[in-house]
């Protein structure tokens, strides 16, 4: 129902208007009415877009820089889905397979192994120095304070 139609149902059940096409009351509330559903659109959007699952545009955007999920499929769905997998981890989940899953994540070719508290990252592709400084701020917010990521 348009925001007209729940204004003039409102206004009738009063019974002190008569909302009649051609009058000065229904000009009134249809101003009214195209006002209120632009506004009630922009909030719409904005609902959609503060979830990962309902948004389409700026709203994945600002996920993707926030968590810095990597865009292996520049298709809505697949931005959502990397955000989504991303999320997923959290920085409670300390078990090897949670790391190996973040790998998996952020398209990181690699097995794990722990030694001494230290995380070891085994990687099947060397990576450059860009690569690891990316990785090391990724998957470090995850790690123990006391452990260290080295690359083998």
């Amino acid at each position: 129902m348009s925001e007209f139609e729940v204004m003039s149902c409102r206004l009738q059940e009063t019974g002190l208007y008569d909302i009649q096409e051609g009058t000065i009351v229904y000009a009134e509330l249809k101003a009214y009415a195209a006002g209120l559903d632009m506004y009630f659109d922009i909030l719409k959007e904005i609902a959609d877009e503060h979830l990962v699952a309902s948004a389409n545009s700026y709203g994945l955007t600002m996920y993707s820089n926030i968590i810095s999920a990597p865009n292996i499929d520049n298709t809505t769905d697949g931005i959502r889905e990397s955000i989504l997998s991303a999320m997923s981890v959290g920085y409670s989940d300390r078990r090897l397979s949670d790391y190996e899953k973040l790998l998996g994540i952020y398209n990181i070719h690699g097995t794990l192994s722990e030694e001494n508290g230290n995380i070891i990252i085994h990687c099947t592709e060397s990576p450059d120095s860009a690569t690891e400084a990316f990785i090391e701020a990724h998957i470090a917010r995850f790690a123990p304070v006391f452990s260290t990521i080295t690359f083998e």
